[in-house]
């Protein structure tokens, strides 16, 4: 089974994404294929396929990593693109993390993956939400992200971990949560 672990989003940040979506579209020059926005998540580690066997001691384990950890805010941040804005071919939404929570929590995520082997990625983290994938070789959106300007400003709290079973589909990925892990309830300010 292909499988992610991604943080839960609310309606904001899924209207934030699709906002982020619409002020694109008309810019971009076509050829993407725009993410339905109720399936637009922060994909914290892809686990690839995975056997279906190890759910029932992959949750625990990622419920047990997670629960010590205070919940805390992200926010939208900029446009992006992978590889880069000249030659997109993943069009995304920056996320910001003001108080420094991913950190810990990819961290805590890692080790409780450790004794399972299943695949990490290599490249660096890039906190991010996908909006869109080109489909053939990519596309110069400088000019798109620049008449589109900034993002409105979104801010939501990082408050569960989700692990999600993903299935290729010809319409796109269909995302289906498995299981939920709660963080700790957020540190109060001082």
């Amino acid at each position: 089974m292909r499988a992610f672990l991604a943080a839960r989003f609310n309606p904001p940040l899924e209207a934030a994404a699709r906002n982020a979506q619409d002020a694109l579209k008309g810019r971009s020059g076509g050829g993407f294929r725009w993410a339905r926005p109720e399936q637009i998540h922060l994909t914290l580690n892809f686990l690839g396929d995975i056997p279906e066997g190890i759910i029932p001691q992959l949750c625990p384990a990622v419920a047990t990593a997670v629960a010590g950890l205070p919940a805390f805010p992200l926010g939208t941040a900029e446009y992006g693109a992978f590889p880069d804005s000249a030659h997109a071919r993943i069009v995304w939404l920056g996320i910001e993390d003001p108080t420094k929570g991913l950190p810990p929590l990819l961290t805590a995520l890692d080790a409780a993956l450790r004794p399972f082997a299943l695949h990490w990625e290599e490249r660096p983290f890039v906190a991010h939400l996908t909006l869109g994938r080109h489909r053939t070789a990519g596309a110069d959106l400088g000019p798109a992200f620049r008449s589109a300007g900034r993002p409105c400003a979104t801010t939501h709290l990082l408050d569960a971990v989700a692990l999600y079973r993903s299935t290729l589909a010809p319409s796109g990925p269909v995302h289906v949560r498995l299981a939920l892990a709660p963080l700790a309830a957020p540190r109060p300010a001082c």
